[in-house]
């Protein structure tokens, strides 16, 4: 089994065990934590999210904690070839994407040049812009045609740093960094 298999594993275990209570007091943290970061960063209008499933930290309340300081919300959707951000109004309707994972059944599509923060899934970072995802490579590819200016950071859980470099490949992006229920970390790219 290869290192990623191995370290996706043991930290989705890690994560598994965190009861939904405590979850959810990390989603809120983490939303808190983010608003106040967003003043720090270049003028945020639209921000690409996704919304969490299973044990993976709640992110509704980084969502509602945006659209209340008027940021456009962008979402990942399947078109039957690939994932492409989609703008999304919480009016607007949503359909079941793959893997049961809510999405925008309309919207626009945005290209990763519109988008001014992205906030990434995965279940492990490290403390200098790695990341492991689920294995299909599709957040690299979205984010491959972010802006310079734009910036990206890691939803997650204190379990899920890594205090060792994770195995990073020539096509994974680096993050800028993450933001915990502890705040925001910004990573050493050194």
């Amino acid at each position: 089994m290869d290192a990623k298999k191995t370290i996706r594993r043991a930290f989705a275990e890690a994560r598994n065990k965190i009861p939904q209570e405590e979850l959810d007091r990390a989603g809120e943290a983490v939303a808190a934590h983010l608003l106040k970061l967003l003043p720090t960063l270049r003028d945020v209008r639209v921000a690409a999210l996704y919304f969490s499933r299973g044990s993976e930290l709640p992110t509704m309340p980084a969502i509602e904690a945006l659209r209340g300081r008027s940021v456009a919300i962008a979402l990942p959707a399947w078109d039957g070839a690939s994932y492409r951000f989609v703008s999304w109004d919480a009016a607007a309707p949503l359909e079941k994407g793959p893997m049961g994972i809510p999405q925008p059944s309309g919207g626009n599509i945005l290209g990763a040049d519109a988008i001014d923060l992205f906030l990434v899934p995965g279940l492990a970072f490290d403390k200098h812009g790695g990341r492991i995802g689920y294995g299909g490579g599709w957040y690299d590819r979205l984010l491959a045609g972010r802006r310079p200016d734009s910036s990206a950071f890691g939803l997650c859980l204190n379990e899920q740093l890594s205090e060792i470099p994770l195995p990073m490949e020539p096509h994974d992006i680096l993050l800028d960094g993450v933001i915990t229920p502890e705040g925001p970390v910004v990573m050493d790219h050194g």
